[in-house]
């Protein structure tokens, strides 16, 4: 029997079918971190639930953020037993990402259900988001928030000079 993880195979032992996956660091990834992060919730957050609520699609490969350091996932269980609890936190290092101070690699590999290793270039998280988003639009108005008092106006945004 070829037990080639790449092309996958049966295990003899439960009968699962096995096989290893390449992924790729996706806009949908980069767009949820950065959304905690503008939302400054760098507590215990129920993300599916935080994204709903602001305004974007559910997002699933949000965990695999977890393989890269970026998320950090909740310990505990739910009531019916399942790990999935729903709650994460964002980290240092994917305040760092978020902040464009840090680099990831743009491909991982899952093999059962588990990390199997990384591959690819290092991205940031303007690569990250594609063509599909804007970094620059995305973080404006987080921007302009974090300098502007909220409740004080001004003239014009020409003193504003973004440090990225």
């Amino acid at each position: 029997m070829n037990k080639n993880p790449n092309i996958g195979y049966t295990c003899e032992c439960c009968g699962q079918f096995v096989k290893r996956y390449r992924r790729s660091f996706n806009c949908n990834m980069a767009l949820s971190l950065l959304a905690l992060y503008k939302e400054k919730q760098f507590g215990w957050v129920k993300v599916e639930d935080f994204l709903l609520k602001h305004g974007y699609q559910r997002c699933g490969d949000f965990t695999y953020l977890v393989h890269f350091g970026l998320l950090e996932k909740m310990q505990g269980e739910r009531e019916d037993g399942s790990n999935r609890n729903g709650f994460y936190k964002i980290t240092g290092r994917g305040i760092m990402f978020c902040e464009q101070k840090l680099t990831v690699n743009s491909k991982f590999y899952m093999f059962n259900g588990k990390l199997d290793g990384f591959d690819g270039e290092q991205i940031g998280i303007q690569r990250a988001l594609g063509k599909k988003f804007s970094y620059t639009e995305l973080m404006q108005e987080h921007l302009l928030n974090s300098i502007i008092p909220s409740g004080e106006k001004t003239s014009t945004t020409e003193r504003f000079e973004p440090n990225y």
